[in-house]
């Protein structure tokens, strides 16, 4: 009985999208589920951190620019203060299409998100990146 009600809580709580790898996007639906559960579960290095830039650099700096910054709108360094790393990760998997923001899902790999979540939040708001205790 419960692995069966942890299949379907799971399907329920977690987007069914199938990931390039094979795998599930454990990225909640609600972005309210993300902005206080998700946590980062990789092992944030100077490795980790480097791939994020070249991430950012590859697929961001077009439209946030070097500084980091939010089109038509503040930096990072200050919009970064008010979300958390699940919530940048919710942004980063879903986008926000009214603002232009594609989403990064079919793009990038659930790590490869996180690392350049964890490199903005390192890089443009000064913060240290959380992830998974």
């Amino acid at each position: 009985m419960g692995l069966v009600a942890g299949f379907f809580l799971s399907s329920y709580f977690f987007n069914s999208k199938r990931l390039r790898n094979g795998g599930f996007d454990p990225v909640p639906l609600s972005r309210q589920d993300a902005s206080d559960h998700l946590k980062n579960p990789f092992k944030i290095d100077s490795v980790f951190l480097a791939k994020g830039k070249k991430i950012y650099e590859a697929n961001c700096l077009k439209c946030h620019g070097p500084e980091g910054r939010l089109p038509r709108s503040h930096p990072f360094s200050i919009h970064a203060g008010h979300h958390t790393p699940g919530d940048f990760m919710w942004l980063a998997t879903n986008g926000i299409a009214s603002k232009g923001m594609p989403s990064w899902r079919d793009k990038l790999s659930y790590e490869e998100r996180w690392q350049v979540i964890s490199y903005i939040q390192t890089t443009f708001a000064g913060t240290e990146p959380m992830m998974m205790r």
